[in-house]
């Protein structure tokens, strides 16, 4: 009988399953593997964050604020520091120290920075128009203290600096595309601080002014000057302010809040 070699199928050579296909599949469970890694960590430093000690956060805080470090306080600081002592006073951190400093800028801002410092943008009192809305200011940044969001922001940018060194390397183009990928998990989580911080502030003005006047009205203003169109704002830090508006319009209504005339601004926050 004739030998006859059988000839290979046309496909022989070609690989049962698509090269690509596997590639993302490696890429989704990499990236699925650090977002647990992520969440677990995350986890762990809401846990450490209440056991920090203040000394150890003032420690923390100083390189924050350390261009302040032997400038006089001007007369509007001083002001504006008796002020952010009073609403302390109608809060349950009454044994903690806070400092604020305002920062020449036309920025408007204000910043919760470790430590118990507050940094106050000069740009911002050219928008508020009542003492209301600056105690809103205010309390909003003690907001951030009471639930320590400084902390757990500082622990989770060092949670994603870790992960991606660990993987990738200390720069390389792995390191920063990963570290972006992960970015929009800790702006949410940023937007729903800012949420806490919101109510809080709510609370805290109702407690000093047995009214919560001049909050919604601020935050109208502030909306007129953002930027972001109402569907990226998964990509921002902050809320869209009308989901604040809503959110502080309902809060108020669930507790019977009361709106009521505003206490007018000290001259003083106006000047130069």
């Amino acid at each position: 009988m004739k030998y006859i070699p059988k000839i290979p199928d046309g496909d022989v050579n070609k690989p049962k399953t698509s090269i690509l296909r596997e590639f993302i599949f490696i890429l989704f469970v990499l990236f699925l593997f650090i977002f647990i890694i992520y969440i677990c960590l995350g986890f762990v430093v809401d846990i450490l964050v209440e056991k920090v000690p203040s000394d150890i956060e003032e420690i923390i805080g100083y390189s924050y604020i350390k261009n302040f470090e032997g400038k006089r306080l001007t007369k509007k600081e001083i002001k504006l520091q008796k002020f952010l002592d009073e609403l302390v006073s109608f809060t349950d951190m009454k044994n903690r120290k806070f400092k604020v400093r305002i920062l020449e800028t036309e920025n408007v801002n204000a910043l919760a920075m470790p430590g118990g410092n507050i940094i106050v943008f000069s740009g911002l009192f050219k928008k508020i128009n009542s003492e209301n809305q600056l105690a809103y200011v205010l309390s909003h940044e003690l907001g951030h203290f009471a639930h320590r969001d400084h902390l757990r922001a500082i622990g989770r940018g060092l949670i994603l600096s870790f992960i991606s060194i660990v993987l990738f390397g200390a720069d390389n183009f792995y390191n920063k595309t990963m570290s972006k990928s992960l970015i929009g998990i800790q702006l949410k989580y940023t937007r729903e601080q800012e949420k806490k911080a919101d109510l809080f502030a709510v609370d805290l003005l109702n407690k000093k002014y047995k009214n919560v006047s001049g909050i919604t009205d601020l935050l109208e203003k502030f909306g007129k000057y953002e930027q972001v169109p109402k569907s990226l704002t998964f990509f921002v830090t902050h809320p869209h302010y009308t989901d604040r508006i809503k959110i502080i319009q309902q809060y108020i209504k669930n507790n019977n809040y009361k709106i009521a005339k505003e206490k007018s601004l000290d001259p003083i926050y106006k000047k130069n």
